[in-house]
């Protein structure tokens, strides 16, 4: 329950979520990035091929990357206090866990 809870929150940019850091406060926060990361996961073990969770997990990500998107410039980025050095690695722990939760919607060919 407190993954989904995790999720939520980020979905609904809450106070204390990353989305809510990111875009409110221009944080990066490493801790609620772990929790988001670590609730996806979670959620694949026990809420697999949830409808619900997985527009979630979908609308976070997009609003994720959309936001690093809309910050494509180095200078822009640098804006951003706490992000680590390499976002590249971050994106792809988000990439791996969003993954991970889509793997228990059904095959590829259903995605």
């Amino acid at each position: 329950m407190e993954s989904k809870l995790v999720l939520y929150d980020n979905y609904r940019k809450n106070n204390g979520s990353f989305t809510y850091y990111l875009e409110a406060r221009e944080t990066f926060n490493s801790f609620a990035f772990g929790s988001l990361c670590e609730s996806i996961r979670r959620l694949s073990e026990t809420a697999p091929g949830n409808r619900e969770v997985l527009l979630q997990v979908h609308h976070v990500y997009t609003d994720i990357l959309k936001y690093f998107i809309s910050r494509g410039s180095a200078e822009s980025l640098a804006q951003v206090a706490g992000l680590p050095s390499r976002p590249a690695d971050f994106l792809d722990d988000l990439d791996k866990a969003v993954v991970q939760y889509l793997k228990t919607c059904g095959s590829e060919e259903t995605w």
